[in-house]
């Protein structure tokens, strides 16, 4: 067995009445690949959300890479996770006023990645993005947006990465080209929990784990 990344223990989330997680168990090694399926409206995003530190749970423990982060401010979440856990949302969250090589330049340099500028055109080049490296996200259609979103994930290297249906506006072949990547990193040693509704892609995945009515399922 390898070292624990991701615990969750009994956990359990609210939004006013509403219960979305009723008391979740997952556990996450180093090394996983692993995909979280289920229904819409089911918890996957409220899910990865309190896994990252995003969210605090209503109840229960959230462990990341061995400490308790549901006890922490959220000033010391955000150094304990800055460079052990990526995140892609379904939104990317890119700098709209920045053109696509500055998105990355920029987080890269906020970062402290050694050699960001030659990493970031490495990565751009790589997610088919080179092309494109001086227009601003804007001019991009949602596809192009979401590969940059995910490259910049990528780019952090961080051996965690967490990330919300990161294919849900590619076409087929750059879903797989994405996938592909990801299956290099996951090789290298960089642990991935993915929600996905991709059903074709679930045979890439070590782990699948199925969320329904707030309860991780076998």
């Amino acid at each position: 067995m390898g070292r624990e990344v991701l615990k969750l223990v009994k956990v359990k989330k609210r939004f006013g009445p509403v219960e979305v997680l009723k008391g979740v168990d997952l556990t996450l090694e180093e090394g996983d690949f692993a995909a979280v399926v289920g229904p819409s409206g089911s918890g996957k995003s409220t899910l990865l959300m309190v896994a990252a530190g995003l969210e605090l749970p209503s109840e229960g423990e959230v462990y990341l890479f061995g400490r308790r982060i549901d006890l922490l401010s959220e000033k010391e979440r955000d150094r304990w996770r800055r460079r052990r856990v990526a995140f892609v949302f379904q939104n990317p969250f890119l700098l709209e006023d920045f053109t696509v090589l500055e998105n990355l330049e920029v987080f890269g340099k906020l970062l402290g990645v050694e050699n960001h500028r030659r990493r970031s055109e490495e990565l751009l080049k790589l997610f088919g993005l080179w092309h494109l490296r001086d227009r601003k996200p804007p001019a991009l259609s949602g596809g192009e947006r979401q590969r940059l979103a995910v490259a910049r994930a990528v780019l952090s290297g961080a051996p965690l990465i967490l990330a919300d249906e990161p294919t849900g506006s590619l076409d087929r072949e750059n879903a797989l080209r994405v996938f592909e990547l990801f299956r290099e990193l996951n090789r290298a040693g960089t642990a991935f929990l993915v929600v996905t509704h991709n059903r074709d892609l679930l045979g890439l995945f070590k782990k699948v784990f199925k969320l329904r009515n707030g309860l991780i399922t076998d």
